[in-house]
């Protein structure tokens, strides 16, 4: 099992990318949540603003994770030659 450990590396970058790539629909449901909510009268702009910037939040961090993800994998390939 010579590449154990690489492979436990790369399981455990899969899942985290896979759970930071599911944070910006978690914030775009709660925002049209907050939306569809509005028509009641009530004051929704703390919490949609406080939606919109985990959105971007959410967004950064999923492709920041995505492209650590990719340098590592690229690095690993050459390495390998």
């Amino acid at each position: 099992m010579a590449y154990g450990w690489r492979i436990a590396l790369q399981v455990f970058l899969s899942v985290i990318q896979s759970v930071a790539n599911i944070g910006p629909s978690i914030a775009v449901y709660n925002i049209l949540s907050l939306l569809q909510r509005k028509d009641s009268n009530q004051d929704i702009s703390r919490d949609l603003w406080m939606w919109v910037g985990g959105l971007a939040i959410a967004f950064i961090a999923a492709q920041w994770i995505e492209s650590m993800y990719l340098s590592l994998m690229s690095f690993y390939e050459l390495s390998r030659v």
